[in-house]
């Protein structure tokens, strides 16, 4: 039956209590009914009689009346035989079967709640798994002092326990099982004197009972277990797991072994759900076994181990401990543990354990059939997995679609185990030739199903959290207030705005893909928005800094580790911090592939042009390396140090703006300071750029713009003011000037701000003005870019690409401008080629590549934007082909000719210039020059004549600036300016002075910092 999520366990508590005492006189009989026939479609010659728990069935012997019922034994056998709805309707009638008085239920009720989570986690319905998770663990701890009631005397029975039958795989014969009886006595009620008939309540007289104490106490471990799982490091904070270790201390003189044992792993376990890993550890040692013999809960201590090691400095220490898990699992006939802790064993391998688990893992697939449909199919998807790394594409394949077979059962549903199918589906996809932009194959379907398993699980029709990690951090920003996080709130933030741990990828890679996949904005802006409450300018610059890398890897495919590991793969170590040079001393064996196979076609392309077949294997075995379960150091975008700002030259500044919730926030930092100040409202201060723009005639009909050339100087006194403040920006401080701008400021040019009142200098006429996408940029290159080295050359071919841009109606004048300016170019190599080659694979030996083109950048898909007309049928000719193999980016990149919405009179977030700027530093572009809306015209050809013949010399800011100095004095035909109107027609004298002409253009070139 699928029953509503409470809002809390109390009130769950209360809904199950008043459902269940509303008269149903025949609905056990029903459900049992149901589940018996349920039970006789898994094979030939099962019966009822089968069904009845025998030893060596479920870990314990001499199963008769007793407590839990009958109902939940015959529910555990449909929940093992793979049936997750009937096994939830046997579950659900089994509650209704404990024991309930005034106090409410007792502590029977633990094992139908505990295993009815265990069937909503298979799910993927983790509201509904961790409602049932507390009102299990609220019934162990409301009955505290239940274990002192207990008589462990008679727990351990003579009787000899054999193997589970279908545990041939596991090499049991050597194993030792405890034969725990089903039927311990323990005392209930209490004795009844005057006194306590005055008290009044509930009252019991003194009886006892028997209970499966193994079974209760396994329960118990299995919500602990899951409760870690499912809710991460705020299972600590909850102080459930706390609350059952006090109720389940050992009693006073308990000395018999297997009720120490059986406390024990329950306390085991408790302290793994307390995240505390020490003493969890060296409790599982100690209670796992006794005296060599397994019990009921040997599988799940052990598994907790096995974990808790998998997330240490050695996880390969986690394997034999899984495989143990998973042995004494098979052991005991507790299959739902198996492909768990064989999933974990092949995630803490290295190469020589591999083959070893493979073979458990297709030993325990031949086992089970149809009589445990989830235990094969995971043992299945764990041999396809091992297989995949083991090179044997083929077996994979095999393996995997019989584990589709069983899947695709009628009536068969286990969504979670499904999603881990996918997962191995896009795996051997990757080994088999697919890449990441493939628009069809395996691997894309089965990343879609993952994404789908993540992002879209349902439940009766609605959407519900089926990934831990983003449960947990959906749990964080509903309790976090923006700009009032404490530190461990912040600290948790920070952690799932990262990439997933290690010991995530080694658990459970469809949860750390699930990770990779979520939009994770809402906590960098929660960060973000707590940097600037905080007035710590130096705090408000590297979380800016950070949140702008992750709006930009959030866009890529996988939050950017795809882009992650070509970096990796072919970047200069030199350029690389510490983690990432230990990482690549001694790097995994699928990474070091691509990286070897990258270095190969990077010295072939030197000679020949690389083809399509050399990139698609290396995208191909680039995907391989992302899917594998493994993590890789950050490095296709600079991190912003701080340490780095004592270096920046005396006289240079960097200006950032940061926009948190409505408010703009600037923060100047110089080599010896970090200041930082409100400008007030962005509406506001949209608002104001918006009017600025339009009075220099950006965005306007073809009428008169220019006549009154000077009065946006006052509109631009004012914006100056309520950007910059008091600030000086002017010869007399500074010399260059970095501008990071966020949203609608990467439409202003700072440059025609004057740098006092309004009849002052302009900014642009006193210091240089150049921009950067983040701060981290600002300072230093892209890894794969070429470092900024003063006055060095940057001499080699120059590739250009041109249309109908100079003269759109005047064809021979716009051929003449194109020739004017390929005249003093150098060495010109012309676009297209013959054959045609994409801008994204330009041989080496072009160093700057200029496309005098009007271009279109998509807003809404601004890595869909092609460079230049030629590249118009190439994917490798978009921003995103330009993210991808071979990294062969020119030095330098100039656009003069793009146009974003603010020409057409819009401001826009400003999201496309930001994604065209930081896609191109990360594809290994250094020096970037493009426009903020297209001129075009005279005045364009006669810039870039200036600029193209200086830039190889003399680098793109300095040749930009002497170039725009040499527009503004030059006098231009208004008739060959498409921007100008009709008033403007017969103007004598007019010059490129007009802002208009000269400061659409923006330029993002890096300077060096001084040395260390």
């Amino acid at each position: 039956m699928n029953r509503p999520t409470p809002s809390s366990p109390s009130r769950y508590e209360s809904w199950r209590t008043s459902r269940e005492n509303r008269p149903r006189p025949d609905a056990s009989t029903c459900r049992f009914a149901l589940l018996t026939v349920a039970l006789s479609v898994f094979g030939a010659g099962f019966s009822y009689a089968q069904v009845i728990p025998v030893p060596g069935g479920l870990g314990a012997i001499g199963r008769g009346s007793g407590y839990p019922s009958q109902q939940y034994y015959l529910a555990m056998e449909v929940y093992r035989s793979g049936d997750l709805a009937n096994a939830i309707e046997g579950f659900d009638a089994a509650i209704g079967q404990t024991r309930l008085d005034g106090d409410g239920r007792w502590i029977d009720a633990i094992p139908p709640y505990a295993m009815l989570a265990e069937c909503h986690w298979q799910l993927g319905n983790l509201p509904m798994a961790m409602a049932n998770i507390d009102a299990a663990l609220q019934l162990a701890v409301r009955h505290r002092g239940w274990l002192s009631r207990v008589d462990f005397s008679s727990a351990l029975t003579d009787a000899a326990r054999a193997p589970d039958s279908s545990s041939g795989w596991a090499s049991t014969g050597n194993m030792r099982l405890l034969a725990v009886s089903s039927r311990i006595p323990i005392q209930r009620g209490e004795i009844i004197t005057e006194q306590r008939v005055a008290q009044g309540g509930s009252i019991e007289s003194i009886n006892v009972v028997s209970v499966d104490i193994a079974e209760v106490t396994r329960t118990i471990a299995v919500a602990l277990h899951r409760r870690r799982i499912i809710l991460g490091d705020l299972s600590k904070d909850l102080p459930v797991p706390s609350q059952v270790l006090d109720a389940t201390k050992y009693p006073q003189d308990l000395n018999i072994p297997i009720g120490r044992a059986l406390i024990g792993a329950v306390r085991a376990v408790g302290r793994y759900a307390d995240l505390d890993d020490v003493r969890a550890l060296s409790e599982a040692q100690a209670s796992a076994t006794l005296n060599g013999g397994i019990h009921s809960l040997t599988p799940i201590v052990l598994l907790c181990q096995a974990e808790t090691l998998a997330a240490s400095a050695r996880p390969t220490d986690a394997v034999p401990v899984a495989l143990q898990a998973a042995q004494s699992a098979a052991a005991l006939g507790h299959n739902e543990w198996i492909g768990e802790s064989l999933a974990l064993a092949l995630g803490c391998c290295d190469a020589n354990m591999i083959p070893n688990v493979l073979s458990l893992a297709m030993g325990a697939a031949g086992s089970y059939g149809r009589n445990a449909q989830a235990t094969t199919l995971a043992a299945l998807l764990v041999a396809a997995e091992g297989a995949v790394m083991t090179g044997e594409s083929a077996r994979a394949n095999a393996f995997l679609q019989q584990a589709q077979s069983i899947s695709s059962r009628r009536g068969f549903t286990n969504p979670r185990w499904t999603a881990y199918g996918a997962y191995v589906t896009a795996l051997l996809g990757a080994a088999t030739g697919q890449s990441l932009s493939d628009t069809s194959g395996s691997m894309r379907s089965g990343l879609g199903a993952i994404n789908g398993f993540t992002t879209n699980q349902r439940f009766r029709n609605k959407v519900v959290a089926s990934n831990p990690s983003l449960y947990q951090l959906s749990f964080v920003l509903s309790t976090s207030r923006p700009g009032a996080l404490d530190q461990r709130t912040e600290q948790r933030l920070r952690y799932h705005v990262g990439d997933p741990p290690a010991s995530l990828w080694r658990r459970d890679p469809v949860e750390a893909l699930g990770w990779l996949m979520q939009d994770r904005t809402l906590a960098g802006s929660t960060l973000l928005a707590n940097a600037v409450a905080s007035s710590d300018p130096k705090m408000v610059l590297t979380e800016t800094d950070t949140f702008l890398r992750q709006a930009f890897a959030s866009t890529l495919p996988l939050s950017g580790r795809l882009q992650n590991v070509r970096t990796l793969a072919t970047v200069s170590p030199t350029r690389l911090e510490k983690d990432a040079n230990d990482f690549l001393k001694k790097p995994p064996a699928v990474f070091d592939a691509l990286r070897q196979a990258a270095t190969r076609a990077e010295q072939a392309a030197v000679a020949d042009p690389i083809d399509r077949t050399t990139i698609h294997a290396l995208e191909s075995q680039a995907a391989l390396a992302i899917l594998a379960r493994q993590t890789y150091p950050q490095v296709f975008l600079p991190k912003l140090n701080l340490e780095d700002l004592k270096r920046m030259p005396e006289r240079t500044a960097m200006v950032v703006f940061t926009v948190a919730g409505n408010q703009v926030l600037v923060t100047l930092a110089t080599s010896d300071s970090v200041v930082s100040w409100s400008a007030g409202n962005l509406t506001q201060v949209s608002s104001a750029i918006g009017k600025l723009l339009k009075e220099i005639g950006v965005g306007q009909p073809r009428s008169a713009r220019q006549s009154e050339k000077d009065t946006w100087r006052t509109l631009g006194a004012e914006l100056r003011r309520q950007l910059l403040a008091e600030t000086s920006f002017d010869a007399s401080r500074f010399d260059q000037l970095v501008v990071v701008p966020t949203g609608p400021l990467w439409y202003l040019p700072l440059e025609i701000l004057p740098a006092g009142g309004e009849a002052a200098e302009l900014i642009g006429d006193q210091i240089r003005v150049r921009y950067a996408p983040t701060p981290g940029l600002a300072l230093q290159p892209a890894p794969l870019a070429p470092m900024a080295v003063e006055n060095e050359s940057d001499a080699g071919d120059m590739a250009i690409s041109t249309s109908l841009f100079f003269a759109p109606r005047d064809t021979q004048a716009n051929k003449d401008a194109i020739e004017s300016i390929i005249d003093v170019a150098g060495n010109v190599v012309r676009l297209p080629q013959t054959p045609p080659v994409p801008s994204g694979w330009l041989s080496p030996s072009v160093h700057q590549l200029i496309v005098a083109e009007p271009r279109a950048i998509d807003p809404a898909k601004p890595l869909d934007f092609v460079m230049s007309e030629t590249d118009q049928n190439s994917p490798e000719g978009s921003l995103a082909g330009w993210l991808g193999f071979p990294n062969h980016g020119p030095v330098s990149v100039a656009l003069p000719g793009l146009r974003t919405p603010v020409g057409s009179g819009r401001l826009g977030d400003g999201n496309e210039v930001f994604m065209a700027l930081t896609s191109l530093h990360a594809a290994g572009t250094r020096d970037i020059m493009l426009s903020r809306w297209a001129v075009g015209g005279q005045s364009t050809a006669l810039v870039l004549r200036e600029f193209v013949q200086e830039l190889p010399h003399i680098g793109m800011l300095a040749a930009w600036q002497r170039a725009v100095l040499l527009l503004r004095e030059a006098k231009l035909d208004p008739e060959a300016e498409p921007l100008l109107g009709n008033a403007d027609r017969d103007a004598e004298n007019f010059t490129g002075d007009a802002p208009l002409l000269w400061s659409s253009y923006l330029i993002d070139a890096p300077a060096p910092l001084k040395p260390n």
